[in-house]
């Protein structure tokens, strides 16, 4: 056990930096870090209590159809559900493929020890986020259904059972996306198509149920099979820790228990061998050396495909940056097909296509707060930042090509999807306009904040590519002041529909303007001595 501590200890002090913060003797270092600190514990509670307003409305909306017990299985279905989806792509470079294999491997340990410490990783990876989700809805139940006492003791020790079961799934979804992708010539390619069509999957199936008939008198039961459909095991939850049936919260219990054990003990006993197939190359054609022409290209344009080719050459990058602009296409696209006004007719809800159009443009920006490649860019040099460093170019030249490829990634989005969303909820004129300008602004606004950021807190000595990706200070920071950037305007206009969403938009608009405008001139002015003092 103290063995599987120390390692599990080893991943946690890599991560977001934590090793190097807590023993630099550099007082403008601890400064930095201190506020970082203060920061991340402000936007975690900010995006917490986000959360809660969400659940309290959801909450309301259950009570008003009888259906209040359902609240924590839907949450705790909902986590689950990003849990898996976002731990699909974490397998390679957490579990497997680490740069540090070899020395890891080198240590008087068990190989079923070292897979255990990198699952219990996974396990610390998602937990947080539950606890963000589960907690607000475990008060906001609590306060609305007065439960029993022993509801929050069960409540309590399901907390920690929940990414079990889609920890397990995930993990065995990316080794074979991974065994699969890693026989062909373009395999990075593959992976990423692999890994996004699972996502994408997950949620056409979570998503899909009979809503026809569905009524007033019968929703509570149209409620309960789309949270069996999002997560089979939810139904269990429900009965064991909302209803208290002990067989089920104690089956609910074993189950989550049991897989993961038997599928940490089933890949430890074959981890060897699976590593040993995932990190294989393999050659289909004989290389033959040639004279190729030389071609003559401007600094930005060099550097900018060198980003954007190192980019695309790194499946958790693109996955960790793209999944928002995924997640954006699989929604517009889905609405060609399921109109706002048919869904609310089925749910005898009237006003639910003006509500969505209201809410299009903020619910649209959301998708591109998640999609902020150069979050990481910076740290992804790693130790070949010397190169970015000693170039005959200016610092705006390598930062203006870490901000294309995050504009080339985002802004072809905004305009396709904008457009299939005006088609699709036959937007007035303000609406349109707001429906490309604003997720446009935000996509600018998250590429600035972004780099400025992991200049701020760069990680350059990593060991695998998912440290500067997932678990880097920048990547969280970025992600948090993206959500909460979104999320703020988002509440007030669900919060108090009395407002009028359209200059809410237009104020978060012409506020995201200058904002970028400030971390620009920030950049010009300061971004070449952050890029020079940096040591990797």
């Amino acid at each position: 056990m103290s063995k599987l501590w120390s390692l599990t200890r080893l991943q946690l002090l890599g991560w977001f930096g934590l090793n190097k913060a807590l023993h630099t003797k550099i007082p403008g270092q601890r400064r930095k870090n201190l506020f970082a600190a203060v920061g991340a514990i402000f936007l975690i509670l900010y995006f917490t209590g986000i959360s809660y307003v969400y659940s309290d409305q959801v909450g309301k909306a259950f009570e008003t159809v009888e259906a209040l017990p359902l609240l924590p299985g839907l949450m705790m279905a909902t986590a689950s559900l990003v849990t898996l989806m976002t731990t699909i792509y974490k397998v390679n470079g957490t579990l497997f493929n680490f740069r540090d294999y070899d020395m890891i491997m080198a240590l008087p340990v068990k190989t079923a020890v070292v897979v255990a410490s990198r699952m219990m990783a996974l396990y610390l990876l998602n937990i947080g986020f539950v606890l963000m989700v589960m907690v607000p809805a475990g008060v906001v139940y609590g306060l609305r259904a007065q439960p029993e006492p022993l509801f929050y003791g069960r409540f309590a020790v399901s907390l920690l059972m929940i990414p079990f079961v889609p920890i397990v799934a995930a993990t065995a979804i990316g080794i074979l996306i991974h065994l699969v992708s890693a026989k062909f010539r373009y395999k990075n390619l593959l992976n990423i198509l692999l890994s996004a069509a699972a996502v994408l999957a997950f949620m056409a199936g979570s998503s899909s149920f009979n809503a026809e008939g569905v009524n007033i008198a019968d929703i509570t039961g149209a409620l309960t099979g789309l949270i069996n459909n999002i997560y089979p095991l939810a139904g269990f939850y429900v009965n064991g820790v909302v209803l208290g049936q002990s067989a089920a919260f104690m089956a609910y219990l074993l189950l989550s228990l049991a897989v993961f054990a038997a599928f940490a003990a089933l890949v430890g006993y074959r981890f060897k061998r699976i590593h040993t197939r995932l990190t294989a190359a393999s050659t289909r054609r004989r290389f033959v050396m040639g004279a190729h022409p030389q071609e003559g290209s401007t600094p930005l344009r060099a550097m900018y495909a060198r980003e954007l080719r190192r980019y695309f050459a790194s499946p958790i990058y693109v996955l960790n940056t793209a999944f928002g602009v995924i997640l954006f296409t699989a929604m517009s696209v889905a609405l060609m097909f399921f109109r706002p006004e048919s869904i609310g007719q089925l749910l005898e809800m009237p006003f639910f296509a003006d509500y969505i159009n209201r809410m299009a443009p903020l619910m649209a920006s959301t998708f591109m707060a998640l999609s902020s490649t150069t979050a990481c860019a910076i740290s992804l040099e790693g130790k070949a930042l010397w190169i970015a460093k000693s170039a005959p170019v200016k610092a705006m030249t390598v930062f203006h090509s870490k901000l294309g490829v995050n504009l080339t990634v985002t802004l072809p989005a905004v305009l396709v999807n904008g457009l299939l969303l005006m088609g699709a909820l036959k937007t007035g004129p303000a609406d349109s306009l707001l429906l490309l300008t604003l997720p446009a602004a935000y996509a600018v606004f998250m590429s600035l904040a972004g780099l400025v950021i992991n200049l701020r807190y760069p990680f350059l000595d990593w060991m695998s590519e998912t440290q500067p990706v997932k678990q880097s200070a920048s990547t969280l920071i970025t992600l948090l002041v993206g959500m909460g950037s979104v999320a703020g305007p988002l509440t007030l206009v669900i919060k108090y529909p009395q407002l009028n969403a359209h200059w809410v938009s237009f104020g978060v608009l012409v506020l995201l303007i200058l904002l970028s405008a400030g971390l620009y001139a920030y950049l010009a002015a300061r971004g070449e001595k952050l890029l020079k003092s940096l040591e990797s």
